[in-house]
């Protein structure tokens, strides 16, 4: 994010073509579509008709029966039907490539599994498997079922309801963009960075509350919400996480969707409201931080002392101290510089694996790189109230050391 019935294409067999090289390709014979809602396990032959509407990224995995790779994608057809797909190793390597977020195609041939709800936010109670044998083709833009099948499906609710709803939910949230915080990067548990971004958003039910937007998010669309911040733009979100740090809060997944004035009525009804006087009603905030976590300033002993930052939800603190030690063992790490596919305009990052003969590898790329040598920085900092280790990544380190870069240091070690 694997055990199941064998799919078919539930029609009568034909001439198909293998292309040893890539995906399989099957004829035009028209095949008999049945509604993804009424998939399960025990169907011998099945074909769907659907749209895909947003496709992850390929990940690696690491488990006790070796490494892998995988990606997932959400198909939604025109009964309003949700499901979604998931391929492995060289399945996913045959398919990555031709699925387009968009793109309507039939699909046939696949395992289906009861779905891991905590994971799969889809209507469907199941979740298929793409297999070597499967079958996907692309249907053309003048097929009279492209128009029939909406782009994205949303079941919103309003930021009232969200009062009652239970940490770990996802919902659709539609709302008019009050605030809109500057990117920051911060430290997941695991030490890697991670871009957030919050903004402030309200409705009709006279609520606000803060959506957090992460890694991606936080240029698309979060760099043109930063700037049309002024006249207050709707966005809709589809599968926001509810979270419960500082009262209510959302956050996007990495299979959250997030338009900008989508072209849908709930968005339309919010832009005339804002307009004729919603703009100056005074509206409850579900998100007590109200997007100012990062205004408070503490001190070394609070965080200690309030346990900052120990349970599921970073918190966002500003400390006035010195910093009194640098650890000067493993300052930096190879990173990768080639351009990253999720985030334009952005280099990958991923921490680089040395081949052995001068050249690296990155796995998330799955190709050789240069190495771009990132800080990742030890230091002790000190206030009137105690100290405390913390990690200063490539920016802030390069701003510590009067400009000196990660490369620059290496250097000098070298020399």
């Amino acid at each position: 994010s694997r055990m199941g019935g064998v799919g078919g294409g539930g029609y009568a067999p034909a001439a198909r073509f293998q292309n040893n090289n890539g995906p399989t390709v099957r004829d035009a014979s028209a095949p008999r579509i049945i509604p993804i809602k009424s998939l399960n396990p025990y169907q011998s032959r099945w074909t769907i008709k659907a749209r895909v509407t947003v496709k992850s990224d390929m990940r690696t995995y690491h488990n006790a029966r070796g490494d892998g790779k995988l990606f997932s994608f959400d198909m939604l057809d025109a009964d309003g039907g949700e499901i979604r797909a998931v391929a492995f190793n060289d399945t996913a390597t045959k398919f990555f490539d031709i699925l387009e977020p968009g793109s309507v195609y039939i699909v046939s041939k696949g395992s289906l599994k009861p779905k891991r709800a905590q994971y799969n936010h889809t209507n469907s109670d199941y979740e298929i498997t793409l297999e070597p044998a499967s079958l996907i083709e692309k249907c053309a833009p003048d097929d009279p079922d492209v128009k029939a099948i909406a782009s994205i499906r949303y079941v919103f609710c309003k930021i009232a309801q969200l009062e009652e709803t239970p940490a770990g939910n996802t919902v659709d949230i539609v709302g008019v963009v009050e605030t809109v915080a500057p990117e920051m990067q911060i430290t997941r548990k695991d030490g890697q960075e991670a871009r957030k971004r919050s903004i402030i958003i309200k409705d009709d039910s006279q609520r606000s509350i803060e959506i957090t937007l992460w890694g991606q998010y936080c240029s698309v669309p979060g760099d043109r919400l930063e700037m049309e911040v002024g006249r207050h733009p709707i966005i809709a979100v589809k599968g926001a996480r509810v979270g419960d740090f500082n009262g209510k809060t959302l956050s996007t997944v990495n299979s959250s969707i997030v338009n900008v004035d989508p072209d849908v009525p709930e968005a339309g009804a919010l832009r005339s409201w804002y307009d004729s006087g919603g703009a100056a009603m005074v509206v409850s905030a579900l998100s007590s931080a109200g997007g100012g976590r990062t205004d408070r300033v503490v001190t070394l002993s609070q965080i200690k002392d309030e346990e900052l930052g120990m349970n599921s939800q970073a918190a966002f603190v500003s400390v006035m101290a010195t910093i009194t030690y640098i650890r000067n063992e493993n300052m930096s790490y190879p990173a990768c510089s080639n351009d990253s596919t999720t985030n334009p305009g952005r280099k990958c990052a991923k921490k680089l694996i040395d081949n052995g003969d001068d050249t690296w590898h990155c796995e998330k790329c799955q190709r050789n790189s240069i190495v771009d040598w990132r800080y990742i920085l030890s230091v002790t900092a000190n206030d009137h109230t105690g100290n405390s280790w913390l990690t200063l990544f490539n920016e802030s380190a390069i701003e510590l050391l009067n400009g000196t870069t990660a490369a620059r240091l290496k250097e000098m070690e070298s020399n």
